[in-house]
């Protein structure tokens, strides 16, 4: 057994990936466990090393910013070896592909890192982040934008089909450096290179997908501002004009006074105040309906593009929350058995469902029985804030407050809120409804299958004269009891109507 066999023993199908990401602003390793839809993050740590920085004036890579990426590429060696990686990946991008010493310093790089860097065009890049996009949303339709520090990337993405694209000198450091720190020539210069883009028409009244730490920074601060609940980046949205009313408050008001400016490094607080710029023109121009921030980008893509057709095809949020369950669920078995018995329960004359719900609920009987392991007493807000923030994908914000509170409340009276109230606000009111009735049809069940394949599929539930009726096989009438008839009262009140059991040969 090897070392990395030995530390990974409990984690089945671990076969550590390693992807060393050169960028324009930092150098990152982000170490994966497999690949596979929904690979999880072993290991991720970056170093902003400004390779970019006065790149547009020099015309090469300056010394310093060299040394400290070489430097860190020497640590990063050392963690694949201790990890055993499978496969290593390196990918550099615009400052090494464009520095007139960019060839000299991947040869070091490699040598360091003991495998081979790609130095992606512009055009490989952008199909990469694309990827990205299309590996961690659900049916993506829009425009993607990836702002590095040397350069930004656009494409168009329609229903999951990339197409067109183009990659323009616009990233932080390279505004920062062809502006010359200055803003309002930055927005010109912007403002010029979009308006040669004349497929970008495209993207009005649809979602813009920003990708790069520059973005991620900015919905960080917006969230700050408006004291938003939740803290999770990926999949967290802004309404198209309100970004761009906060894009020119920082126009205004200085960065440097915000708080949530502060938490920042010293490198990305210099490039924040131009990735506004960026997308206050793009908004201007193209008027998006929503901008959706992000974690997934390059290193994503490129894993997505090394699965064969069929697991590209699988949903980002169910597999996931199969991954999820394989680890943590007693049975996998009993837990997709779960999803066609609530199934009975959102059949006319009960609750409607739309698609959105029907996914969401498949989520939730995944993730069932993810709590079991823990106190009784905790299993409803231990389970509710693992869902909350984990690192599903495929998933908007309101959706991860549905998933996390229907599995809340399959281990919770529907009568009892959670601790902290900030999922509740994230959801409209007849959406937290609808996740107290999944979690008490969920708490029904489990009393009686508790984790056993075949008794769930043996039980089924229908509507009758006003009723909820729970048809219990005779084999199981030893099953009932207080605890179940307690369970099946408080589901048939959310129904709004009475219930009863009936026992079938």
């Amino acid at each position: 057994m090897t070392k990395a066999q030995a530390r990974f023993q409990n984690n089945e199908g671990w076969n550590p990936v390693a992807i060393i990401d050169i960028g324009s602003n930092s150098v990152r390793l982000v170490v994966y466990d497999n690949i596979k839809r929904h690979p999880s993050v072993i290991f991720n740590e970056k170093v902003s090393c400004g390779l970019g920085r006065g790149l547009q004036k020099n015309g090469k890579l300056g010394k310093e910013e060299m040394h400290r990426a070489l430097a860190a590429m020497t640590r990063y060696s050392a963690i694949i070896k201790n990890l055993e990686c499978e496969k290593i990946f390196g990918i550099a991008t615009a400052a090494s592909r464009e520095a007139s010493n960019g060839k000299s310093f991947i040869k070091k790089a490699e040598k360091i890192c003991q495998c081979d860097i790609s130095v992606i065009s512009g055009e490989e890049e952008a199909q990469l982040a694309a990827t990205g996009i299309v590996s961690g949303f659900y049916k993506v339709d829009g425009i993607v934008g990836d702002m590095g520090g040397g350069s930004l990337e656009l494409l168009n993405i329609d229903h999951n089909k990339i197409s067109g694209g183009d990659t323009l000198k616009l990233g932080g450091l390279s505004l920062i450096d062809i502006s010359g720190g200055d803003l309002e020539k930055a927005a010109q210069i912007t403002r010029e290179a979009l308006d040669g883009l004349d497929w970008l028409s495209l993207g009005e009244d649809r979602p813009f997908y920003a990708v790069g730490g520059t973005w991620r920074a900015f919905a960080r601060m917006y969230m700050g501002q408006i004291d938003y609940p939740f803290h999770i980046l990926h999949g967290y949205s802004i309404e198209g004009e309100e970004a761009l009313k906060f894009a020119h408050l920082m126009d205004h008001v200085s960065p440097e006074n915000m708080e949530e400016f502060k938490k920042f490094s010293k490198s990305r607080r210099e490039t924040i105040p131009y990735g506004a710029v960026v997308l206050a023109e793009y908004i201007k121009k193209v008027r998006p309906s929503k901008i959706y921030f992000s974690s997934y980008g390059v290193r994503e893509g490129a894993i997505y593009r090394l699965l064969g057709k069929q697991e590209r095809q699988k949903d980002p949020l169910l597999a996931a929350c199969r991954d999820m369950a394989m680890r943590n669920a007693r049975n996998m078995v009993q837990t997709s058995e779960l999803f066609d018995w609530t199934s009975q329960i959102f059949t006319q004359p009960g609750p409607k469902e739309n698609e959105k719900n029907r996914r969401l609920r498949h989520a939730a009987c995944l993730l069932s029985d993810i709590g079991w392991r823990a106190h009784p007493d905790f299993r409803a807000e231990q389970s509710m804030n693992v869902i909350a923030h984990s690192d599903l994908t495929g998933i908007s914000h309101r959706g991860r407050a549905f998933l996390a509170l229907a599995v809340f409340y399959r281990y919770s009276s529907p009568k009892q809120k959670p601790a902290d109230k900030t999922l509740i606000k994230l959801l409209p009111k007849k959406d937290f409804k609808h996740a107290r009735l999944l979690g008490a049809s969920l708490r029904v069940i489990n009393k009686i299958a508790i984790a056993t394949p075949g008794i769930t599929d043996a039980t089924k539930v229908s509507y009758g004269n006003n009723k909820l009726i729970l048809h219990l096989p005779e084999e199981y009438a030893v099953l009932d009891g207080e605890s179940l008839d307690k369970r099946l009262r408080q589901l048939s009140e959310l129904l709004d109507m009475d219930y009863k059991i009936k026992y079938s040969g």
